[in-house]
């Protein structure tokens, strides 16, 4: 016997659900927003940041070989474990003739971990000076007779 055989199989309704704050009020624009760019900015570091992991693994591979690691096979299936031996293998590589992708995808993790260790930090001082140009009285030019 399964738990879900108690269930009925009718249609669920669903039912759109607004997006609150923690503390129970419903998020403005602004927030929905910035939790929308959030959610882009964590998958862009979670794919750039499996690149670089990737590139990490060059020291398990022969940079000559062109065979899979087997344990690499097993862990991530076929698909998953040729992407990571293409990166693996760029690793290999120079600077001048690696696929740009791998110094891409490093600077946008750095990137993206050097403003998430700012975003907390508290505002610093700007100090201006400002010089504004005042005009010159105007007088008019009185004749005098002597």
């Amino acid at each position: 016997m399964d738990l879900l055989d108690d269930f009925p199989d009718e249609p669920v309704t669903v039912v759109k659900a607004e997006l609150v704050s923690g503390k129970g009020k419903a998020l403005t624009k602004s927030e929905r927003n910035i939790r929308e760019v959030r959610k882009m900015e964590d998958e862009l570091y979670r794919d750039n940041m499996e690149i670089m992991r990737d590139a990490g693994k060059f020291r398990d591979i022969d940079p000559r070989s062109d065979e899979i690691p087997p344990e690499w096979i097993e862990e991530l299936g076929q698909k998953e474990a040729s992407k990571r031996f293409r990166v693996a293998k760029a690793a290999w590589m120079s600077a001048k003739t690696a696929p740009v992708g791998i110094s891409n995808a490093r600077a946008i993790v750095s990137s993206i971990v050097k403003a998430r260790a700012t975003e907390k930090a508290a505002p610093t001082n700007l100090n201006v000076g400002v010089a504004v140009n005042m005009p010159m009285p105007t007088f008019k030019i009185v004749e005098v007779d002597e």
